[in-house]
């Protein structure tokens, strides 16, 4: 990534999440989060021919562990985790699945700004985690519209009629960061 690229990136990330901090008046300790978070980017995560898997909304179903495991495994190296609207997430179950606690970004309960604070963490995290969230049609659109151009994993316990897809665990003999899609 260029670095010009990575300081708009920045930029824009900042922006939305002081419009989304003014709107809900919460301190900016989140947004000291997120800043450090896109500062310290890793990579996108890379199938086994190499190809980018990065860009894609996968739906996981329910239950934290599978979406743990998904998360563990699309996470590049000393990449960055956003978790949103999970907040039985299970940290001793996240460590255990090789996940760097040092670098998650949770917001348990976004409250009604669910896509003000998603699109913020969509900016600064390579993999990220929603949890049961209410968002419309388009912002679902729009929201996969930025992880495609952004290069980001978005994982979703529910099924996004005609913009996600099946997230396939990875199978036997794959190095870890990396994995297959269905579809």
């Amino acid at each position: 990534m260029m670095r010009a690229d990575a300081d708009e990136r920045l930029r824009r990330a900042r922006a939305v999440l002081a419009r989304a901090e003014a709107r809900a008046g919460v301190r900016s300790g989140a947004r000291l989060a997120v800043e450090h978070a896109i500062s310290s980017r890793g990579g996108p995560a890379i199938d086994e021919g190499g190809a980018a898997v990065a860009g894609r909304v996968l739906e996981v179903g329910a239950g934290t562990g599978a979406l743990l495991r998904a998360a563990a495994s699309a996470l590049p190296p000393a990449g960055w985790l956003g978790v949103v609207a999970v907040p039985d997430i299970g940290w001793a179950a996240a460590r255990r699945e090789g996940i760097d606690l040092d670098r998650v970004v949770c917001v348990p309960d976004p409250g009604p700004l669910v896509a003000d604070v998603v699109a913020a963490l969509a900016e600064g995290t390579d993999v990220l985690c929603l949890g049961p969230v209410e968002l419309t049609g388009g912002q679902r659109r729009r929201l996969a519209a930025r992880v495609r151009r952004g290069g980001q994993i978005l994982l979703t316990a529910a099924p996004w009629p005609g913009i996600s897809r099946p997230w396939a665990p990875p199978g036997r003999g794959e190095r870890r960061g990396t994995r297959r899609e269905a579809g």
